[in-house]
């Protein structure tokens, strides 16, 4: 009982921390950080240009729409990103018209020892159709 309460008082003031009597307990960030765990560059796969595209990720049901990041004035986004504080297996699609579908499987996002996201970058480089 005494460890309880010490365990107790060290954590007062984390909200990471779980009770000994249930160490599976949901993992809680311990600050207001929102992360995404998934950053995608599509580009062509020979000249290496940005791509105006549509980037998905897909963990069983759930299905997220990566949404554009900064380019250049006019031009097409540098990135996508999404799924925000969610870990998970994930299938990533990147289609853009002109251009064969690129998607890459078993995209594993997990946490970190603060309870984020640990974010991964791709680049997907896509090729224009007939080649």
């Amino acid at each position: 009982m005494r460890h309880f309460f010490a365990f107790l008082a060290l954590c007062s003031g984390l909200e990471a921390c779980a009770s000994p009597a249930a160490p599976d307990a949901p993992c809680q960030p311990v600050d207001d950080r929102r992360v995404f765990a998934l950053t995608v560059a599509p580009r062509d796969s020979a000249s290496g240009a940005w791509l105006t595209a549509v980037v998905r990720a897909e963990d069983g049901a759930y299905v997220a729409v990566l949404v554009p990041g900064l380019g250049v004035p006019g031009g097409p986004p540098a990135s996508y990103s999404g799924i925000e504080e969610r870990p998970g297996t994930y299938t990533v699609t990147a289609t853009a018209p002109g251009y064969r579908a690129w998607s890459r499987e078993g995209i594993v996002i997990a946490l970190d020892a603060m309870c984020h996201v640990q974010p991964i970058g791709l680049t997907a480089l896509l090729q224009l159709n007939g080649q």
